[in-house]
């Protein structure tokens, strides 16, 4: 029955009373906050004294005063609902959990740093010193005193200089010693810019809730800085921030205050902190400041910790379980003894249906409210990349769910009669929230959570501990990134605080793929429910900010609270105990878990060995190695919890497996959670595309061969008819042996070299005369006298039922990698098919006139052989005869020479593709000619049907067991003729980087003879001859033309040093080249780049889009990186920055400007890239614009593909 008045208050405690005492309470218990008195807040006075005391009222009993109808007030509630959830979506905290703060950051402290402070005040402290102010004498100072300890090198001794480049020269020495940078003048500078931010963060005024830690000493020399601005005073300076010991400081969070700098140079303006990825180079150029310090003072400082720190990766364990499969001996697994105590998979089966049973009920009708409210989507966007405070994919404009977050509170505050259940007439009269009916919602809301953590946990694959899913994030903090993200159309739980993670201050990052069901109804409750229990825990419980927080970014949250393992464990044990008779908790059912998934899901290891391998092709398709990408770009997030990107698609592979293994239906399929309930699921069910992972596109495999008899009797009259013009030809022979042979006698000795020589034609002549087989076909070749052309053919194209026996080969032994190794080098051989069982020949000389009619069908009428080389490359290839290696300019036509042969062929092509992004450009190109071809996929792939004559496979898959498998079946069943090795130079330049693929490739033929054919447009001579070697190519036959095109002109342009430079110079190239070239509408041009940091930038800057290779830092799925091509070619744009990953496979004809910004590693990248110019015959220019840094590789073949040679133009 107290008054309520209304007074200011505190936005961010209790406190209120009048404008001006908020003020001072704002002052003195908020420092440095730019706060304000709050009005409207309602109080009641509880005492009338002198010193009142002022009750702030909880704002559940804010109400909206009397509007004539209720529509007025559900109206002005609505309103109150979307300010409210905007305010707590808004806000950021520091967690008081640890488990909300990354070991990086738990590690480092520095979330300490913007406690209750302005993080614009503390960027500002170490900002850059400008020109206009008072500190503008820093820059320039500390760039001389760099330039001048630098050069105290050379007048060091080498002893010096090794001990000084070594972190811990006592117990390991740097045999490198410590040196000048490659471009010392532009890197000294570059690595002055964190120096001039130090040095000037401790010459300014701190704030007054803030200060730097220094000592008296330090705080002497950094006044005499002040005053003297010369090099010694800056040295005194350095000598005591890094030449002494930091003793600990009650007074102070951070004793070193390089530290301390370091945490405020990282920090972003949105409060959060830089990943390790993006302190190691801060870290790095401290470093060598310090480096040089010491060597002014012969003396050592040690910053070396927190670098090794941010690199290491530390791998964990997991134990085997207790368990006892009783009826293992009949190959049943599905019934297991635990401690004893009974379950089977069924069991399992019964309890998922009893949580998401229990789960339906609670949300549509305790949550929902009988509401139809369900959001419908499909590929989820989510910028994987992204540590923005805040972020989750639900608020992504790309999606759908920000647009329906009110639904539910709109059908409250709209629905007469749900209104007057969740809203009740205040002390005033006006509307209030009824606290007993929120308060009910919200444990309603909690125990459905609880159903889906529940199977979140027991329906997603490996069991996931239960401390950790319980502090899992749906968004990201300022201290760790969320957990939920979507890839592709799957919704993925991506664990990081793991048993171990504070022992060792290491995430490892483990991706779960959620159940269908989990999914969808996570997402349901995530869109609609959310939002509103923000808005019932803010006005319920105004004093505790952090309820409406945890509703906020928690992915599960129980009534007010987060979920204890320990209750949460409890309510597992009651629930399973209705189905098993026993209280299974979580520590029984991981062992349980454990056990079943050992023995139900075995498919994945073979395929987790190829993504290991695969783990460098796409740093490779940006140019350079995967040791360089990680030097160039540091340590990403991934890397540092020990997971590359690409491993993600099969850890969500692995869990679908497994819930397909226990009748569960699987994530990412895209179905509402009512058609994904246990019921649904189906045996055959299929896995839906993953961020373009999983190619749906149907394998193109040819027709089975229909009814032959009528084929079969026509062939055999017309090899009848062949044979007996064969027995006439064989009679005119004899009769012109015998008049050779009088020859002899009339001439004696004088012709006998060339009778030898005809003699040898008649004996082969007579050797070929065919056997007539069993089957009534008389000849395996035959020419019809009435047709011009050559045909080939052999029983197995003429009988249906025909099967070769598979080759017995000499056994091989196996290396523990797997691979084939019964020699340590390549073999040496002298023919392609020495043995009995080698493939049938074609006929010698193969007519090229069939081959170019084959052509005319698959390209027009009118096609030509585009070179005389390409038909002769064609022509050796249809021979067998021996292996070839074809070296083509870009855009001759060499595909043609892989994929036109085994259209005339009844024997299997095997095309070998070294990048991913080159292996689906052959697939769109074979189906754009309706070429039928197999895909092999790895341990995807269980079996080859061979029913085509192409089968595609990577160079990195084609290395393991399952290959040799599958391919020796299909060898069983039809020859194998050839090996095609399209951009065969990649097992040159890659054998350094990627020595599991690229390593020993004579190993491949190994099982059964078989050609090979090299296909390159970049194989100078010694990389031909190195090819030779690995590959043991029998008798080479090199068919080759100039790789030169004349209609390329070739400029390279002055060294560019600075990005503006760079973006002003590619602006005046493609002005000057497209006026003088006259470009036409159909006219590109592309912009290569050496890094993806640099693509980016250059991207965001010129308005183009960038089309790179699919990596952990940079992710990019398929389908957006195909749009970008489909909208460059289209004209959408003219221009397309790309790196090294369209250097191949790009065959849009009217590109008429190639750009290098950075000079390409070596000779045959930059020919590959510059390649994709002038493909129509017309002028095109290509321009490299260097900038002055060489990235030429150093591996044993660098030597070979011109890797010195582009240095000389760095």
């Amino acid at each position: 029955g107290v008054q309520m008045v209304k007074e200011f208050g505190c936005p961010q405690c209790p406190k209120a009373g009048s404008r001006e005492y908020v003020r001072k309470h704002i002052i003195s218990a908020h420092k440095g906050q730019k706060l304000k008195p709050q009005p409207d807040v309602y109080t009641q006075i509880l005492n009338k004294g002198i010193t009142k005391s002022k009750l702030r009222v909880r704002p559940a009993f804010l109400g909206v005063q009397n509007h004539p109808d209720d529509d007025g007030a559900g109206a002005e509630w609505e309103k109150i609902f979307r300010d409210t959830v905007k305010h707590v979506a808004g806000k950021t905290r520091t967690p008081s959990n640890a488990r909300y703060i990354s070991p990086w950051i738990m590690r480092t402290s520095w979330h300490k740093l913007v406690e209750n402070k302005n993080v614009d005040t503390l960027r500002a402290l170490v900002a850059m010193p400008t020109g206009d102010t008072e500190l503008a004498w820093v820059k320039p100072l500390v760039i001389r005193y760099m330039e001048n300890t630098s050069n105290l090198i050379e007048f060091t001794s080498f002893q010096t200089l090794q001990r000084l480049n070594s972190s811990s020269p006592e117990t390991q020495l740097n045999h490198t010693p410590f040196h000048l940078h490659h471009q010392h003048e532009s890197t000294s500078k570059e690595y002055a810019v964190p120096i001039i931010h130090l040095i000037a963060s401790l010459l300014r005024t701190p704030p007054k809730d803030f200060s730097m830690p220094r000592s008296e000493t330090l705080s002497k020399a950094l006044e005499g800085l002040r005053k003297e601005r010369c090099v010694e005073a800056l040295h005194m300076v350095f000598t005591e921030l890094w030449l002494r010991e930091w003793s600990s400081n009650r007074s102070h969070t951070f004793r070193d205050p390089t530290i301390c700098f370091l945490g405020l140079f990282t920090l972003k303006p949105s409060g959060e902190f830089a990943p390790p990825k993006d302190v190691t180079r801060t870290i790095s150029q401290l470093s060598r400041a310090i480096q040089l310090t010491v060597l002014a003072e012969l003396h050592k400082r040690d910053l070396f910790s927190l670098q090794k720190y941010a690199t290491t990766i530390v791998h964990s364990t997991i134990s085997l379980p207790r368990v006892i499969f009783p009826n293992r001996r009949s190959g049943d697994y599905d019934t297991m003894r635990f401690d004893g105590f009974g379950v089977t998979i069924g069991n399992l089966q019964d309890i998922y249906t009893l949580l998401q049973n229990r789960a339906i009920e609670l949300w549509e009708k305790k949550i929902l409210l009988g509401q139809k409210l369900h959001v419908i989507y499909d590929i989820i966007a989510d910028k994987l990349s992204s540590t923005e405070a805040g972020y989750c994919f639900l608020d992504d404009p790309n999606n759908p769910f920000k647009d329906c977050t009110d639904k539910l509170a709109h059908a409250i505050f709209t629905d007469p009669t749900l209104f007057k259940e969740f809203m009740m007439r205040g002390p005033s009269g006006e509307w209030v929230i009824n606290p007993h009916r929120a308060k009910q919602w919200l444990q309603s809301l909690g125990e459905l959570e609880l159903y889906l953590l529940l199977g979140t946990e027991m329906k997603s694959g490996a069991p996931i501990r239960m401390t950790e899913l319980t502090s899992t994030l749906i968004r990201n903090k300022t201290t760790r990134v969320r957990n939920a993200m979507g890839v592709g159309r799957y919704l993925a739980l991506i664990r990081q605080y793991s048993k171990n993670t504070n022992n060792q201050q290491m995430d490892k990052m483990i991706p779960h793929g959620l159940s269908g069901f989990e999914q969808d109804l996570i997402i349901q409750v995530h869109t609609f429910a959310r939002p509103l229990a923000m808005f019932f825990a803010k006005h319920l419980w105004p004093n505790q900010p952090e309820i409406a927080m945890n509703y906020n970014e928690l992915l599960f949250m129980n009534f007010k609270t987060e979920f204890d393992s320990s209750w949460v464990s409890k309510r597992m044990g009651q629930l399973t105990s209705i189905i098993l008779g026993w209280a299974m908790t979580i520590s029984p059912y991981r062992h349980i878990n454990i056990s079943f998934k050992s023995h139900k899901c075995k498919g994945l290891i073979d395929a987790f060995m190829e993504q290991e391998v695969m783990s460098g092709v796409h740093a490779l398709q940006s140019g350079h190695s995967v040791q360089t990408e990680r030097r160039i770009y540091g340590l990403d997030h991934d890397s540092l919890a020990g997971i590359s990107e690409d491993h993600i698609i099969l850890y969500l592979e692995a869990s679908t497996e497994y819930q397909k293994a226990f009748g569960i239906p699987p994530g990412g399929l895209g179905m509402p959670y009512d058609k994904a309930k246990m019921s649904d699921f189906k045996p055959d069910i299929q896995q839906c595309t993953v961020s373009g992972h999983n190619d749906t596109s149907p394998t193109v495999v040819a027709q089975p061969p229909g009814d032959m008899s009528a084929v079969l009797e026509m062939l055999s009259m017309i090899q009848s008819t062949s044979k007996a013009q064969h027995d006439a030809l064989l009679s005119k022979i004899d009769a012109l042996e015998a008049r050779v042979a009088g020859l002899q006698g009339e001439f004696g000795t004088t012709c006998g070299a060339k009778c030898n020589v005809i003699e040898a034609l008649f004996s082969e002549t007579k050797e070929r005369s065919p056997d007539v087989p069993s089957f009534n076909v008389q000849a395996d070749h035959w020419q019809h006298d009435s047709m011009d052309i050559d045909i080939d053919i052999t029983l197995a194209d003429v009988s249906p039922d025909y099967t070769e026996t598979a080759p017995s080969t000499p056994p091989l032994s196996t290396s523990s990698d797997g691979m084939v190794t019964s020699e340590k080098t390549p073999p040496h051989r002298t023919s392609l098919a020495p043995e009995p069982h080698a493939p049938k020949q074609a006929a010698a000389g193969a007519n090229c006139k069939r081959a170019l009619d084959v052509l005319r069908s698959l390209h027009g009428r009118s096609a030509q052989w585009r070179s005389q080389e390409q038909r002769e490359a064609v022509k050796a290839v249809l021979s067998l005869q021996e292996d070839v290696i074809v070296v083509l300019p870009t855009g001759i036509g060499k595909s043609v020479i892989a994929y036109l042969p085994p259209q005339m062929e009844s024997g299997v092509t095997v095309i070998v593709i070294p990048l991913s992004a080159l292996l689906e450009d052959w697939k769109r190109r074979l189906e754009g000619l309706g070429i039928a071809y197999e895909h092999f996929e790895g341990a995807k792939s269980a079996t080859l049907h061979g029913h085509s004559n192409i089968i595609l496979v990577s160079s990195d898959v084609i290395r393991y067991p399952h290959w040799r498998k599958a391919i020796s079946q299909v060898q069983g069943r039809r020859p194998v003729v050839r090996y095609v090795f399209d951009e065969c130079h990649y097992y040159v330049t890659d054998v350094d980087f990627r020595p599991e693929a690229m390593s020993r490739p004579w190993q491949i033929r190994q099982a059964f003879p078989c050609q090979f054919v090299l296909l390159s447009a970049t194989l100078p001579p010694p990389a031909q001859a190195f090819l030779s070697k690995e590959m043991a190519l029998v008798t080479p036959k090199v068919i080759s033309a100039p790789t030169s095109r004349p209609e390329l002109c070739y400029k390279l342009l002055p060294r560019n040093l600075s990005l503006e430079d760079t973006i002003n110079n590619i602006h005046a190239i493609v002005d000057l080249c497209s006026t003088e070239l006259e470009w036409q509408a159909k006219d590109r041009y592309l912009i290569f780049v050496n890094s993806l940091d640099m693509g980016i930038t250059l991207a965001a800057r010129l308005n183009l889009d960038f089309y790179h290779a699919n990596s952990a830092q940079h992710p990019i799925p398929d389908e957006k990186r195909n749009s970008y091509m489909s909208d460059w070619a289209a004209g959408a744009k003219r221009g397309l920055v790309c790196s090294s990953a369209l250097a191949a496979g790009n065959d849009y004809s009217h590109v008429r400007l190639t750009v290098h910004v950075g000079t390409p590693p070596d000779m045959t990248i930059f020919s590959q890239q510059s390649g994709r110019a002038g493909r129509d015959g017309e002028e095109a220019w290509c321009c490299i614009l260097p900038n002055g840094k060489a990235m030429g590789g150093k591996g044993s073949t660098g030597h070979l593909v011109g890797a010195m040679e582009m240095t000389r133009v760095a």
